[in-house]
């Protein structure tokens, strides 16, 4: 019985682990696409605080950090559950995926892919503290 408990115990740290689709370096790589966009430091605050202002460089500097991170994979769609994975190890915090896809839903209509991710974005973010928990 003592071993099952040992053997749970650490198949839930193993499986509690970064996965191997996301990167050790997610800062890097916003810092990349702010970088590829020419951000000025104003935009860059804006953007860190969650202010979001719906223009060319905001939109493909979110779909560039997206795209780097594994988060949003052009050929596949939209994936809800990579949206969360990057939420908690990017910002340490647990959403509920079934609110991720409602946003994501939303925005399906619009053709560009970095608008709809901005838009999708946008609306996670403005509702982040009433479906999301901080994680400790």
């Amino acid at each position: 019985m003592f071993k099952i408990i040992i053997t749970i115990c650490l198949l839930s740290l193993v499986f509690a682990e970064r996965p191997d689709w996301y990167p050790e370096n997610p800062q890097e790589i916003e810092a990349e696409c702010m970088k590829k966009y020419n951000v000025d430091a104003e935009t860059i605050a804006k953007i860190r605080a969650f202010q979001l202002e719906d223009t060319p460089t905001v939109r493909s500097v979110l779909f560039c950090s997206a795209v780097g991170k594994n988060v949003y994979r052009p050929e596949k769609g939209f994936e809800p559950e990579r949206f969360a994975v990057g939420l908690k190890y990017g910002l340490n915090v647990d959403c509920n995926v079934d609110f991720i896809r409602n946003c994501a839903n939303k925005y399906n209509n619009i053709e560009s892919q970095e608008g709809k991710y901005f838009h999708f974005f946008k609306c996670v973010f403005d509702d982040i503290k009433e479906n999301c928990k901080k994680i400790e």
